[in-house]
């Protein structure tokens, strides 16, 4: 994104170097250092765009992970106490720590906007 920007610091950074007239209004290093600057920024906002977009994504997100917030209702994978291999998809919320709608939780996932929709 920044890559022109950086090369054309560098080699203002050059040019001033040769020319000694103007190197003494302008020092190379500061240009060199603006370059690295950019550079180092740009990477850290890649890092972190890449970050937001995985944790805006929705997903299963194990309990033994992390909780939702006391009392916020949120989508839950819910296991039969009898038959594990019984699972559905349910609504559910914490109170004091315990589910309330069903003993045997794996998952849990914030539910979706409502639509913007006029009626």
């Amino acid at each position: 994104m920044y890559e022109n920007l950086i090369n054309v610091l560098r080699e203002t950074r050059e040019r001033i170097k040769s020319t000694p007239d103007v190197a003494t209004y302008v020092p190379p290093y500061q240009l060199g250092a603006a370059a690295d600057a950019i550079e180092e920024l740009t990477a850290i906002n890649e890092r972190q765009l890449l970050e937001i977009a995985v944790l805006s994504k929705p997903r299963w997100i194990p309990v033994t992970e992390r909780l939702p917030n006391e009392g916020k209702t949120v989508l839950v994978v819910a296991v039969n106490d009898f038959h594990e291999d019984d699972r559905w998809v349910a609504v559910d919320w914490l109170y004091c720590g315990e589910w309330q709608q069903h003993s045997i939780v794996t998952h849990w996932m914030s539910l979706p906007e409502l639509p913007k929709e006029e009626i």
